[in-house]
């Protein structure tokens, strides 16, 4: 069982209760990873939040932020629930052990009741499970403990691939009915194709390369190329780059002007964490994300670069500030 989030679907008004969003389920993911590294598939039901629109073959924000990180999607059968019979019985063994009346009340309490079963269920209970012999589930697959894809949110911006969230897209060819003012639906946006079209049938195809959508008449005649919205990190990871340590242009006189230690072995600390998972990747993989992270945070790298390399020349102790006199001219990586 590697993890069990409580979240409050309780509305302001009344007794309805409200779906959960994705970037909720996106929150409790990334608390699985960061305990057990990013896994090579995950496979839903085929909840909204989940798979978006069950007619519509456009991946869902959920799906394609699973795919910038590298993890296969895969839905149930409809009408099948053995398709994940091991979840169903987990969960049928979890609300036996925490869903009581009491407990349910306060979502601290009942999440920290879901913390407390899921260590019992993993470490001391026997599994009737095939391959358990009747042995605690991580009793009997110790290998379970250790990641073979180690994850740090912190270093999820560099992890995350453009590309393949592009050639998720590619892959899939969508149909879209021009509507009477001449825009089609894609996303949750609305898009301007030309009222001369209205009423008709129009297939989209996404390019990879140039990360743009072209829209085709049925006789195969494009007619729009138009770039999606918020096609970007930010846009799916809900986050930026790491803060880059504030530039300093005079002497360190000034105390205002002093980097702390802090920040700047944060950002340290982030880049090794993030060197070590390049290491850990395919070949390619690795070429792809170290070309996009010296891309992308250059300015920040050869800062960290000179703050080493001032570490090691000066042999101040870590509790001393950092200013830009501190800085050695090192070349960039």
């Amino acid at each position: 069982m590697l993890d069990s989030s409580a979240i409050d679907v309780t509305c302001e008004r009344g007794q309805r209760r409200r779906k959960v969003t994705w970037r909720e389920v996106q929150k409790a993911l990334r608390e699985t990873f960061k305990e057990w590294g990013l896994p090579e598939r995950l496979q839903t039901d085929k909840e909204l939040v989940f798979e978006g629109h069950p007619a519509d073959l456009y991946p869902s924000r959920f799906q394609q932020w699973l795919a910038g990180l590298g993890i296969q999607f895969e839905r149930t059968r409809p009408g099948r629930p053995q398709d994940q019979g091991r979840v169903e019985r987990s969960h049928r063994t979890l609300s036996g052990f925490v869903c009581s009346v009491a407990e349910r009340r306060d979502l601290s309490r009942f999440q920290a009741a879901l913390t407390r079963n899921r260590h019992l269920y993993n470490h001391k209970f026997p599994s009737r499970a095939r391959g358990c012999h009747r042995q605690p589930p991580l009793q009997a697959h110790p290998e379970a403990l250790i990641p073979l894809r180690p994850y740090q949110p912190e270093s999820e911006w560099h992890l995350f691939s453009l590309e393949r969230v592009a050639q998720l897209l590619a892959d899939k060819e969508l149909i879209r009915k021009v509507n009477a003012t001449g825009q089609i639906s894609l996303g949750g946006r609305l898009y301007y194709v030309g009222r001369k079209y209205s009423g008709q049938q129009v297939r989209l195809r996404f390019d990879p390369g140039s990360y743009t959508w072209g829209v085709f008449t049925q006789e195969e005649q494009e007619i729009k190329r138009f770039q999606p919205a918020n096609f970007s990190k930010s846009y799916f990871l809900n986050q930026y780059p790491l803060v880059r340590v504030n530039e300093t242009t005079s002497s360190c006189t000034n105390q205002s002007e002093h980097v702390q230690t802090g920040q700047s072995f944060q950002l340290l600390w982030a880049f090794l964490s993030l060197y070590l998972q390049i290491l850990e990747t395919s070949e390619q993989e690795g070429n792809v994300a170290l070309k996009e992270l010296l891309a992308v945070e250059a300015p920040t790298l050869a800062r960290l670069a000179r703050l080493l390399a001032s570490q090691v020349s000066c042999r101040r102790p870590a509790s001393d500030m950092f200013c830009k006199s501190d800085f050695v001219k090192v070349p960039p990586p």
